[in-house]
């Protein structure tokens, strides 16, 4: 709905008049009856203008403006989340610890794996971090951010590949799009990714594994995204061994695509503009303003 202010810019007085108004017309003298009248054919046209205007605060008083969502979590309760666990050949606890937060509290997997190929999947959806295109706006980008640590029992210095998998589900799919970290052990790093669209996130075809196929993505005009972020292992060595896996400060920025309030706006009042002056240069000179 537009303010007060704009509505007083863009309608003119008489045309939010209850009564019918003169619009600024001279009235003629009608010599026969002694009566004050209006040209049929000017009142025409200045119910014509009230009907367009009319028309216009309507559509404007339906339209509004879609609110982007920001979501964050610093605390990690795990009653907040959704989780689904898939190992093989690792057994997987998860908690939330009160002491290893960045600061404070934070999300923690301890995994013990077995020697060989291993692997394990956790996938956690926030069931408040939630968006719905058709009601808050579709979505132009999204924004994701965590701080990830990650302690290996085997390695007091790099791992082989580490970050962050940040996840959406739509419609009972999973997708999900992966950002890579320095892979430093023993302190966190912050994974940041910049403004995603929905070809940045791939369809996970087995939650088992985690295979994907990066040719199907969320639909972001369509029905609503949940989102959250997955907690994966995977392991291939000649020893028995030990990892712990933290993520905080989880953060999700989603930007909408603008509605058309403020072109709508501005058009309209240049609408008004030109209604007026097309109005008075209809007008004998006999009928203009004083």
């Amino acid at each position: 709905m537009p303010s007060a202010f704009l509505w007083s810019m863009l309608v003119p007085y008489a045309l939010r008049a209850s009564a019918p108004v003169n619009l600024g017309v001279r009235p003629q003298e009608d010599a026969t009856r002694g009566a004050k009248t209006i040209s049929p054919s000017i009142t025409g046209v200045n119910l014509k203008q009230i009907h367009i205007a009319t028309l216009t605060i309507a559509f404007l008083s339906q339209t509004e403006i879609a609110i982007a969502s920001n979501f964050s979590d610093s605390d990690f309760n795990l009653s907040n989340y959704t989780i689904q666990s898939f190992s093989s050949g690792q057994t997987v606890g998860i908690s939330q610890s009160s002491s290893m937060g960045n600061p404070g509290n934070a999300l923690r997997i301890d995994i013990f794996s077995n020697a060989g190929s291993t692997r394990s999947l956790s996938y956690f959806l926030n069931q408040h971090f939630l968006h719905s295109p058709q009601n808050q706006g579709d979505i132009l980008s999204i924004s994701l951010s965590s701080d990830v640590y990650v302690q290996n029992s085997l390695s007091s210095g790099s791992v082989a590949t580490y970050g962050q998998m940040f996840l959406l589900a739509q419609d009972g799919k999973y997708y999900t799009h992966f950002k890579s970290v320095t892979p430093i052990t023993g302190i966190y790093h912050s994974a940041t990714t910049g403004a995603l669209t929905a070809s940045d996130f791939s369809l996970i075809t087995n939650l088992e594994t985690g295979t994907t196929n990066s040719t199907i993505h969320p639909n972001f005009n369509g029905s609503t995204i949940t989102f959250g972020i997955v907690q994966a292992a995977f392991e291939r060595t000649s020893k028995n061994h030990s990892i712990v896996e933290l993520t905080d400060n989880f953060t999700v920025t989603i930007s909408v695509v603008p509605e058309p309030t403020a072109g709508a706006l501005a058009a309209s009042s240049l609408g008004f503009l030109l209604l007026r002056k097309k109005f008075f240069k209809r007008l004998s000179p006999t009928t203009r303003m004083a």
